[in-house]
């Protein structure tokens, strides 16, 4: 320390305070820590809380989603959600033309199918139920709906097949056809409908197959024309007000362009094409309906020497219309009836004096030779043939 003194005054310079460097091992901060931030005081405290609490959240989420697997097998096996196969609710009814019923077409989806006797409801997948009806029962065309809304329950919408005609392959054994030409189960048609239907007889190359498929399907999806006409002709019958002697099989053996109807009691009807493929001046097939249960009416209340009223005519030719109605006897000879009893034109005889007129001409003429091409015409002269040699 220096002293200087200047006018009896005495200056004191202490030395600058030395800072001891922070690399110096002797300084006076040797062995103490870097002092920390409150925040990161706080961080380093409680990291290891929130790792705990991490883990604990992960393994309370593990055991909810275990407890809520288990909580859902339970509820389905719940009386409410497991439903015996056997107890799904058909809409509507299957035909009565199907033996067995509900009972029999579910126990053919379940056992064709291999599913279970017991279903559980809330997990089951539609799209495939409906699958397995379509593809395992050939009375289902189409699965509309399936409604599981009310627990318990399990409702199918349903569209059905119904069988319009079979074919026969030899004396036992024959193939249903359906609506829209698929194959049914002839063993499972009840035995009064498969008696009244009609059978398809004409149909070239037709091949036995399995129900479910389609009668003439080439194998790409294309049906022989000769089946869709046949089978639309089957539609048409089946959907016609019942005749009094109804149709027992429809031949094509003509040819598509030449259907021939014939009836129980063997009387035959020239239809000529296929419904909704009528010529130009063809009638359409209400028209052709209607002449012959018109027909069917007026025969039946004339005399005849057959109880049924049919003994005199063996044909009846619909493809001209009303105006030109054509007949054939049992003798074979073709008579242009023209119209209808009470249609007559003004120079045509009635139902009764065109009769009259038929028989006198068939006992004049014996047991004659006549050509199939010649027709009678009958008017208020008389009845004269019509010869087309």
């Amino acid at each position: 320390m220096d002293n200087q003194e200047e006018g009896g005054v005495t200056e004191r310079h202490d030395p600058a305070p030395i800072s001891p460097s922070q690399d110096d091992p002797h300084g006076p901060h040797r062995g103490r820590r870097p002092v920390l931030s409150s925040g990161a005081r706080i961080l380093s405290t409680r990291f290891p809380v929130v790792i705990a609490l991490a883990l604990v959240t992960v393994v309370m989420i593990g055991l909810a989603l275990v407890a809520a697997d288990r909580a859902k097998v339970w509820l389905l096996g719940q009386p409410d959600f497991l439903l015996n196969f056997d107890r799904i609710e058909l809409r509507p009814n299957p035909p009565d033309s199907m033996r067995g019923g509900a009972a029999a077409l579910l126990q053919m989806v379940r056992e064709e199918g291999k599913l279970g006797v017991s279903i559980r409801v809330l997990d089951l997948d539609l799209s495939a139920l409906a699958t397995a009806f379509v593809l395992h029962s050939p009375w289902v065309s189409h699965v509309k709906s399936i409604d599981r809304s009310t627990p318990g329950r399990l409702i199918v919408d349903l569209e059905y097949r119904e069988p319009v005609a079979r074919i026969e392959i030899d004396r036992n054994r024959s193939l249903t056809v359906a609506s829209d030409c698929a194959l049914l189960p002839t063993e499972d048609v009840t035995a009064q409908v498969l008696k009244d239907l009609p059978v398809l007889s004409g149909l070239r190359d037709v091949k036995e197959s399995r129900p479910g498929l389609f009668l003439g399907d080439d194998g790409q999806g294309r049906i022989d024309p000769n089946v869709q006409a046949a089978v639309a002709m089957a539609n048409v019958l089946r959907a016609a007000q019942p005749l009094l002697d109804p149709i027992a099989r429809i031949d094509l053996t003509q040819g598509v362009d030449n259907i021939w109807l014939l009836t129980r009691s063997r009387f035959s009807i020239f239809w000529r094409h296929p419904p909704g493929l009528e010529a130009e001046n063809e009638p359409d097939t209400k028209k052709k309906l209607s002449i012959i249960a018109d027909w069917e009416t007026m025969i039946r209340a004339m005399p005849s020497q057959d109880p049924n009223g049919i003994s005199t005519f063996a044909k009846l030719d619909v493809s001209k219309g009303r105006e030109h109605v054509t007949v054939q006897t049992r003798s074979g000879l073709w008579v242009h009836w023209r119209h209808l009893d009470g249609e007559e034109a003004t120079d045509e005889p009635s139902a009764r004096e065109k009769l009259a007129a038929i028989r006198q001409w068939e006992s004049m003429q014996g047991d004659k030779p006549r050509n199939p091409r010649d027709y009678l015409e009958i008017d208020r002269s008389g009845a004269y043939l019509h010869s087309t040699r």
